[in-house]
């Protein structure tokens, strides 16, 4: 895997677009780890270029989830609109 700061910046994007539930399971996979982080008012903090490659592809994992899940349910909602407009 090339691990670059566009890659990160990516990832980073990518994450800002969770909710807030599956911004804990980030955050699990990074205190699971034993991965350094800072929390203030603003939220939790992360310096993501000090992540070990492990820990990046375990957050991989879980914004593809994430995405999937979501795709599927658009995809749901809206097969179920249109039975409702059928009917």
């Amino acid at each position: 895997m090339d691990i670059n700061t566009n890659y990160l910046k990516d990832l980073r994007k990518r994450i800002l677009k969770l909710h807030e539930n599956e911004y804990s399971e980030i955050l699990k996979i990074i205190v699971n780890n034993n991965c350094k982080y800072s929390e203030n008012n603003n939220g939790v903090f992360i310096n993501m270029s000090k992540l070990p490659e492990k820990v990046i592809k375990e957050i991989e994992n879980i914004l593809l989830f994430c995405e999937e899940n979501k795709l599927r349910l658009q995809e749901d909602l809206k097969n179920r609109n249109n039975l409702l407009i059928q009917n």
